[in-house]
């Protein structure tokens, strides 16, 4: 599942709402088509979560488990949202392993 459309970050860079982006990474890596869902109109952390419980929840898939992935200094918030919204799941959240220092030289790099 991918989540995303177009962010307070995303929407000034890209073209494409994340979720469409973040599923074209997974495709590259392998992930067939057929496993993909995309949420494409999500534009916050809470938006992510909700909007992705309510497609999941039209699909009929029951989640108990799942993993977040995030950017660094976002973990502790992600982990908090979703323990509020989506209480019944039992989360686990992830990150590059990159410091603070390194996030903005990181940051644009990847938008230029």
């Amino acid at each position: 599942m991918t989540t995303g459309g177009l962010g307070k970050v995303t929407r000034h860079i890209w073209g494409t709402p994340e979720g469409v982006r973040f599923a074209e990474i997974a495709r590259s890596l392998g992930v067939p088509e057929a496993k993909i869902l995309i949420e494409d109109t999500a534009t916050n952390t809470g938006e992510n979560l909700t909007r992705t419980r309510d497609l999941l929840a039209r699909e009929r898939i029951v989640v108990r488990s799942g993993i977040l992935v995030t950017k660094p200094y976002m973990r502790r918030r992600v982990f908090a949202t979703a323990s509020k919204q989506w209480s019944e799941v039992d989360w686990l959240v992830s990150s590059p392993n990159l410091s603070m220092k390194d996030y903005p030289m990181k940051k644009l790099r990847r938008s230029g």
